[in-house]
């Protein structure tokens, strides 16, 4: 990174209540994520819980620690590198020169964000082929969410790959212990 920055509420700490995340930026990040033949990731560094019940009743008792609220509000990502390879699938892809702008009240019950990303080159290699070289990338996503019931509106969205515009509008639904619903119009 060059830089990281969040925004915070400082009088939520003051108080002791739940610290409430209003924006974080990542400028020119460096990103590698790996899936090994054994299908493991070196993004998943979590330890593995051998007791998950006494976990459970340790964080009931309390353990003086302040809750995280995120009230996100803007999400940035300015100029990053994000480099994927899945060797288990024989996947690389890669994405140079990446920024991402997601806005809105991420902290309501029904939210309506905005995405707006941009990248300058993405590649995509699959089973020794290669997919997409070097390709420009522009999306445009407006977004209605409906936390609750996980139910999700596109309206007026665009795709563009190089000179190929893709527009398209609909809704995934995704019903807890469900399939995920799809209308996408195109």
């Amino acid at each position: 990174f060059d830089e990281f920055s969040a925004t915070v509420n400082v009088l939520s700490l003051v108080r002791k209540e739940a610290i409430k995340v209003r924006s974080i930026l990542l400028d020119n990040p460096r990103i590698s994520a790996i899936v090994l033949e054994d299908g493991s990731a070196n993004w998943d560094i979590s330890k593995e819980s051998t007791d998950l019940a006494s976990d459970v009743e340790s964080d009931k008792a309390g353990s003086g620690t302040l809750d995280l609220n995120v009230a996100l509000k803007k999400f940035e990502i300015r100029d990053a590198s994000i480099a994927y390879q899945d060797r288990k699938s024989d996947l690389d892809a890669s994405l140079r020169g990446f920024d991402l702008i997601l806005s809105g009240d991420m902290a309501q019950d029904n939210a309506s964000l905005e995405l707006t990303s941009s990248t300058e080159r993405l590649n995509l290699l699959m089973g020794g082929i290669r997919y997409v070289k070097d390709a420009m990338l522009d999306i445009g996503i407006n977004l209605d969410a409906d936390m609750v019931n996980d139910v999700y509106t596109l309206m007026d969205n665009t795709f563009i790959i190089n000179e190929l515009v893709l527009m398209l509008d609909g809704n995934v639904s995704m019903p807890e212990g469900g399939d995920v619903g799809m209308d996408i119009n195109f």
